[in-house]
């Protein structure tokens, strides 16, 4: 259940960071950067979030096999 949890926040936050790219380029090309600095806080935001969980879920697995080696 976690580890299903876990990929759908991955794929949620790789989603909404890819989304924001978008408005946030646009927003730059047409008002420039000043006007599109939020959106691009909110794309870093997205993509630490992204890479965030990515870095957990990698540990989270380390762990788990650690676990299952001491159990053996």
């Amino acid at each position: 259940m976690i580890s299903r949890l876990g990929s759908f926040m991955e794929r949620f936050w790789m989603v909404v960071f890819i989304a924001s790219i978008a408005p946030a380029g646009y927003i730059w090309y047409t008002k420039g950067f000043y006007a599109s600095r939020d959106f691009w806080l909110l794309t870093s935001l997205c993509l630490a979030m992204w890479l965030f969980r990515i870095f957990t879920r990698k540990r989270m697995e380390a762990w788990q096999r650690r676990q299952e080696d001491e159990g053996k």
